[in-house]
């Protein structure tokens, strides 16, 4: 549940260098990751807010980035009912960690 600061910091000084033209596109997903955490009471998880403008980076235009981001959603809530399913009678509200649907995600964009 933790993505570590290096990690993240490292992924996007090279994503930036390799692609300049993006940064402003990642910096204005970054920016509204910002928003949506402070809109959901800080729900959304500062780890998740760091990754969302390397996920920016790497995909090559504004709407794969959306599709991007879509698929995240999709696959954290067909994760959630799938979840939710199988523990009817003990579901208790508890944290979803957002990193490994933006890799995956990741990797279906770049195929």
């Amino acid at each position: 549940r933790r993505i570590p600061k290096a990690t993240t910091l490292l992924l996007l000084v090279i994503h930036s260098l390799a692609q300049p033209s993006r940064v402003p596109i990642a910096l204005l997903v970054f920016l509204v990751f910002c928003l949506l955490r402070w809109i959901t009471n800080f729900s959304v998880g500062y780890g998740d807010v760091r990754l969302s403008p390397i996920a920016a980076l790497i995909t090559d235009s504004l709407t794969s980035c959306i599709e991007l981001f879509l698929s995240c959603w999709c696959f954290a809530g067909f994760w959630l009912l799938a979840r939710r399913r199988y523990l009817v009678g003990r579901y208790r509200e508890e944290t979803l960690p957002f990193a490994p649907f933006f890799t995956l995600s990741a990797i279906f964009q770049a195929s």
